[in-house]
């Protein structure tokens, strides 16, 4: 062994033998043990050993930094005396000048590769600072040096927890307690490597083993409640929590948790007070005045929310969550200014949070400011082009801006990603129904339906689309589906399956949906319309009045409903209000051909002809293809004898149609009138033609041969009128006629008369 080795091992015999008398008295023998060292030194200023015994005294004692000037006077007497280094290290360590203290370890350790106290104080350093795989090997090589070494385990312990290796940290906790079982921070810490891994059981009773060595470890309480709290034991936590707070009234983590434990339990009410003592203890803590701002909002106290979020946003001023918490409540209390400006920070804080564009984008949408909505939604689908409901509300904005080309392709899209999703389906379909495309609109709604076969939207739309579209039995299909479902649903449902009710001529099953839509909103112009439309098909004219007026008050620039009133008076003979409805109908529409011609009709009934030719002449002139227009001018022309007019415009109706039976008749008629016979024959044959069971065509045809003196034509067409109608007393009477005219021309003989049928002998006889 070499002399300076001698004489270090001789040091610290020295410095031992005083340290044995400190323990048996520690106060007085500090001090004599630093008045020792101090003489000593005075004796031989070149002896580092008694400045060595100082600073070893004076770490002791907590007086680091004279225990840092004593070990640097130890070390520049000496420089390769590595306790003193080793010394130097923990002295710095206890002061946080962790960096000089790792440079004093290293040394330490170089110049004893095996010290284990200054492994120890390498590795605990560089724990310190966080450095924590520097940290791994010095107290690894520590423990091999010295594998009993107590706190060499239980830090190696806690850097493994903070590697996120709780598994090995757990082994060091172990051993920890093997070599000393009365250390409960290595309990606690095994407990926290436990809930960390979710071995909840473990770690609770790691945690009850700390409170046996240690009953007020308050930290342990919290770590059973937070263990509970994890393993969803929610009531279970509330008891270890309060303890906890019972010991430590001002520890802020045990509020809280326990104020976790209440609200996942759902007990709001409960909540409240731990999240206020939480926020107040640690005032200064963002998340704190935010859980209480949760805590508010879960109460409904929107207000007082919105104060604790605006304080937690007043602390961190990076902090979106609360800003979007604040947007959520403004939405909720209508201020929809305030939530706009609440997720535009959001986004500004946290350019990728789709939330927070997707909330802007609804709120511009609501505003009907549909610009904004899409480019909103836009940035939605650019941070993830995946997200389908940012296709679906994009193609609906593009919809509602006229885009057609862009809402389908954005739809398209949403159905790639999802096919499944309802949403997607519906809104395709009822942009298809603005575009006029109702039968892709019905394809799509009823894809929408088999995912959803009760959303009462769907079937109403499928209801109004098949109804556009005339596919009427249809319409009252899903319209019926959604009044089971929702038998007090939206008047809309009622009025559609109404509306489609009437054009399937259904107008008794039609009735009780339509007076019901009407009770819903009688501000409803269709519901008062059609309620009135259907009490007139069931012969109510009476009660068709009152919702017509409705629907004229509601609606004054409908021509068709004034049409209608009309048409309701005219069937009552209430004339004078049927010609007052007439006329404010074509004071809307000038060119309302049907208003016209019922005004004729009226004018005809009461005899005023040359109104109505002039309310004639007008429903043709509206509409030159007007077939009934011209037959009923044609009539009052006739009415009036001026037969030259009339069957000018019995002409033009059978211009319009060859087969118009009644201007057939009519035309025949006036011809004879003009003693035009051979012209009458043709429309009277062709009416016979049509309908050879018209007696009065038959008939005429008689009177035009029997003009003719074609008596027996005549003849054989007064029998046919007789086989048809026995008691047609004119064609009796004109068959007697021809009869005679028939024997002026032949004389008379008993087969003659035996050729006519028994039953008409008597009536030959004038």
């Amino acid at each position: 062994m070499s002399d300076s080795m001698l004489k270090m091992a001789s040091i610290i015999l020295l410095v031992l033998s005083i340290w044995a008398s400190v323990l048996t008295n520690p106060v007085l023998a500090r001090e004599d043990a630093i008045e020792t060292f101090k003489k000593a030194a005075k004796a031989d200023p070149k002896d580092y050993a008694p400045h060595f015994g100082l600073g070893e005294t004076y770490y002791t004692m907590g007086l680091y930094n004279k225990s840092i000037a004593e070990y640097q006077k130890a070390i520049e007497l000496e420089p390769l005396f590595a306790a003193a280094h080793s010394g130097l290290g923990s002295s710095l360590g206890a002061i946080a000048r962790y960096e000089e203290a790792v440079d004093s370890f290293k040394e330490a350790t170089r110049l004893g590769p095996n010290y284990g106290e200054a492994l120890f104080g390498l590795g605990w350093t560089y724990a310190q600072i966080e450095e924590y795989g520097k940290a791994l090997l010095p107290l690894q090589t520590a423990l091999k040096a010295k594998p009993k070494m107590v706190i060499a385990h239980f830090t190696l312990g806690r850097v493994f927890v903070a590697l996120g290796e709780h598994s090995k940290a757990i082994e060091h906790f172990n051993k920890t307690l093997e070599i000393s079982p009365i250390y409960p921070d290595a309990y606690f810490e095994m407990g926290q490597s436990f809930l960390e891994q979710s071995m909840f059981d473990k770690a609770i009773q790691a945690y009850r083993d700390t409170l046996r060595l240690s009953p007020n470890y308050f930290e342990a309480y919290i770590g059973i409640g937070q263990s509970y709290i994890n393993a969803q034991q929610n009531e279970k936590a509330i008891e270890p929590l309060k303890n906890a707070i019972t010991i430590n009234p001002g520890y802020a983590d045990s509020y809280d948790y326990l104020g976790n434990a209440y609200r996942n339990q759902g007990k709001h009410e409960k909540a409240l007070s731990p999240y206020l003592e939480y926020a107040r203890i640690d005032f200064r803590s963002p998340t704190a005045h935010f859980k209480l701002g949760v805590a508010y909002s879960q109460l409904d106290r929107n207000r007082d929310a919105i104060n604790s979020f605006q304080e937690a946003v007043r602390l961190n001023k990076n902090f979106p969550e609360a800003h979007y918490n604040m947007g959520w409540l403004y939405q909720e209390l209508g201020e929809t200014d305030n939530a706009l400006e609440q997720f535009k920070q959001v986004a500004n804080l946290d350019p990728d949070n789709l939330d927070a564009y997707f909330q802007i984008g609804e709120i511009h949408e609501s505003l009907r400011r549909y610009q904004e909505a899409g480019l909103a939604y836009q940035e939605v689908v650019a941070i993830n082009p995946d997200y389908v409901e940012g296709h679906v509300r994009l193609g609906w904005i593009y919809a509602k801006q006229e885009q057609s080309k862009e809402a389908l392709e954005e739809f398209e899209k949403a159905i790639r990603i999802d096919p499944e999703l309802e949403e997607t389906h519906y809104k395709l379909g009822v942009t298809y129904g603005e575009l006029g495309r109702f039968e892709e609109g019905i394809v799509s709604l009823t894809n929408a339906l088999e995912l959803n076969p009760n959303h009462l939207d769907t079937l109403l739309q499928l209801g109004k689309y098949n109804s556009i579209l005339g596919n009427y039995q249809e319409a009252a299909i899903y319209l019926n589906t959604a009044l089971k479902i929702a038998p007090d649903s939206s008047r809309e449902v009622g009025l559609l399956s109404g509306k489609s009710l009437v054009q399937m001529n259904q107008f008794e099953k039609a009735l009780p949906h339509l007076e019901q839509a009407v009770k819903q909103d009688p501000g409803s112009f269709e519901a008062q319309f059609y309620l009135g439309l259907t009490l007139i098909r069931l012969g109510h004219p009476t009660e068709a009045i009152a919702p017509y007026l409705k629907a004229v008050k509601i609606k004054p620039d409908s021509s068709e409903t004034f049409n209608h009133l009309g048409q309701t008076y005219q069937k009552l003979k209430m004339y004078p209000e049927a010609i007052a409805s007439y006329k404010q109908a074509i004071k809307i529409e000038p060119d309302f051909t049907d208003a016209y011609n019922q005004l004729g009709t009226i004018f005809t009934f009461n005899q005023e002809y040359e109104t109505a030719i002039k309310m004639f002449q007008e429903a043709v002139r509206s509409y030159p293809k007007f077939q009934t227009g011209h037959y009923n001018l044609g009539m009052v022309y006739e009415i009036l004898g001026r037969h030259p007019e009339a069957i000018e415009q019995y002409k033009k109706t059978l211009a319009l149609n060859p087969d118009n039976q009644k201007a057939l008749f009519s035309l025949g008629w006036s011809l004879m009138d003009e003693n035009r016979f051979i012209e009458a024959m043709p429309p009277l044959k062709h009416t016979i033609s049509l309908n050879p069971e018209n007696t009065d065509a038959q008939y005429s045809l008689g009177l035009v041969y029997s003009k003719l003196n074609h008596y027996r034509e005549a003849q054989d067409q007064f029998r046919q009128v007789l086989q048809m109608d026995p008691n047609h007393s004119g064609a009796y009477e004109k068959l007697a006629f021809v009869q005679k005219e028939l024997e002026k021309e032949t004389a008379p003989t008993n087969k003659s008369f035996k050729s006519f049928p028994k039953e008409l002998d008597v009536i030959l006889i004038p």
